[in-house]
C-alpha cells in the first residue's frame, strides 16, 4: 500500500504504532519521512546522549542521510548511542556522521550496488557493517577529533566486486578487522592510519584463512593496501582462493607501507594463481613474516626496510617460479633475514641488498629447494 494512502486511513490510536515502526528514540531527534513505491528516505539530524535507533528499509533506492541534504551524511551528536540500520534490496545508501564516545553503529545490507558510509569521532566506539551481495562499497572511518582511541572497525563483505576504504586517523589502541569472503573474487580494500597511530590491531582477510578457515569456491583477484604510521602495531593480511573449482581467475596483490617502530607484520598469500607481495617499512625493530604458497602462478615478494634491528622471514612454496627481492640498506643496527624457496618445477631467484655496520654482524640465511 502506498504510504500516503496508509497515513490517510490511519486512526488516531494507530499513531504510536507508526512511530514505533521507525523506532527513532532520542533527545531532540528530528525525523521527516517521505516514501515512494521504489524509494524510501530517512533523513535525520540529532543532538543529545543515550540515543537508540533501529531502522529497517526494504526495497529499491533506499537512503539514510542528512536532514537538509540527501547527498550528505546524517548527523548524530552525543555520547552512548546504539544505532542499528538494515537495508534489503538494491541501490541502497547509508551515510552517518557521528561525534561522541561509546557509540555503536551497526549496519546490515543485503543486496547489490549498495553503499555504506560510517564516520565516527570519539573513543570506545564500534563501527560494524555486514554486507551480502555484489558490487557493494563500504567506507568506515574513525576521525581525528575527540581523541579516537579504543575503537573497533569491523567490515564483512560477502560476494563479488567489492570496494572498501577503512581509516583510523591518529588514534591509539584501535581494532580494524576486514573480511571479504564466503565465495568471491575481484575485491579491493584500502586501510589507512594517520601519523601517531600506536598499538593498533589490523586484520585484513580476503577469502579468509589463517586460520579462520572458509574454503568456498573463489576465483581470486584480490587486492589489499595498507598505509600505517605509528609504533607497536600488529598488522596481518591474508589472501586465499584455495578451491577455485571454476578455474581461471587473477593473481592476488598485497602491499603494506609502514612508518614506525616495533611493528609486527604478517603477510600470507595462498591460492592457485600468482601472488604479488610488497612490504615497505621505515623505522626500527620491525618484524616481517611473509609467506606465499600456490601452484598456479609466479610468487613475487619485494621487501624494503629502512632502519635498524629488523627481523625478516620469507617463505615461498609450490610449483611455478618464485622471486624475492630484499633491501636492508640502513644497517647500523643488526638485522636477521631468513629466506626459504621451495618450488617443484620452476626456477627460484632472489636478490639481497644489505649494509651491516655492527661489530656483532647481521644474520642472513637462504635455503632453496627445487
Amino acid at each position: 500500500m502506498n504510504i500516503d494512502k496508509k497515513l490517510n486511513e490511519m486512526e488516531p490510536k494507530d499513531t504510536p504504532l507508526l512511530v514505533l515502526g521507525y523506532v527513532i528514540l532520542g533527545m531532540f531527534l528530528l525525523l521527516p519521512l517521505t516514501a515512494q513505491a521504489t524509494d524510501n528516505e530517512v533523513n535525520l539530524v540529532q543532538q543529545g546522549d543515550n540515543l537508540t535507533v533501529d531502522i529497517l528499509q526494504a526495497g529499491y533506492g533506499n537512503t539514510i542521510r542528512n536532514l537538509n541534504s540527501t547527498t550528505t551524511p546524517a548527523v548524530l551528536n552525543g555520547a552512548t548511542m546504539n544505532v542499528s540500520l538494515q537495508q534489503r534490496g538494491i541501490y541502497n545508501d547509508i551515510g552517518i556522521w557521528t561525534s561522541g564516545s561509546n557509540q555503536v553503529l551497526d549496519t546490515y545490507i543485503e543486496g547489490d550496488y549498495n553503499e555504506v558510509f560510517l564516520d565516527n569521532h570519539g573513543d570506545y566506539g564500534q563501527l560494524k557493517a555486514d554486507i551480502i551481495g555484489d558490487n557493494n562499497y563500504a567506507w568506515l572511518e574513525q576521525g581525528t577529533t575527540n581523541s579516537n582511541q579504543y575503537n573497533q572497525l569491523q567490515l564483512y563483505q560477502a560476494g563479488d566486486n567489492h570496494d572498501a576504504y577503512i581509516e583510523a586517523l591518529s588514534g591509539n589502541s584501535n581494532s580494524i578487522d576486514v573480511w571479504m569472503g564466503n565465495g568471491q573474487d575481484d575485491n579491493y580494500v584500502y586501510v589507512l592510519t594517520g601519523s601517531g597511530s600506536d598499538s593498533n590491531n589490523i586484520r585484513v582477510w580476503q577469502g579468509k584463512h589463517d586460520d579462520g578457515t572458509t574454503d568456498t569456491d573463489e576465483t581470486g583477484g584480490h587486492e589489499a593496501y595498507w598505509i600505517v604510521s605509528g609504533d607497536s602495531n600488529n598488522l596481518a593480511s591474508y589472501q586465499t582462493d584455495v578451491n577455485r573449482g571454476g578455474g581461471g581467475g587473477d593473481y592476488h596483490h598485497l602491499a603494506n607501507y609502514i612508518d614506525g617502530n616495533y611493528n609486527a607484520v604478517e603477510h600470507i598469500q595462498k591460492g592457485k594463481a600468482g601472488h604479488d607481495g610488497f612490504v615497505d617499512i621505515t623505522g626500527d625493530s620491525n618484524t616481517v613474516d611473509l609467506y606465499q604458497r600456490g601452484n598456479g602462478g609466479q610468487k613475487w615478494a619485494d621487501i624494503v626496510l629502512d632502519g635498524n634491528g629488523h627481523t625478516v622471514d620469507v617463505e615461498q612454496r609450490g610449483s611455478q617460479s618464485a622471486t624475492a627481492a630484499i633491501d636492508l640498506t640502513y644497517g647500523t643496527g643488526a638485522y636477521t633475514f631468513d629466506l626459504s624457496q621451495n618450488v617443484t618445477s620452476s626456477a627460484a631467484t632472489y636478490s639481497i641488498t644489505g649494509i651491516c655496520n655492527t661489530s656483532g654482524g647481521c644474520s642472513v640465511s637462504v635455503n632453496q629447494n627445487n
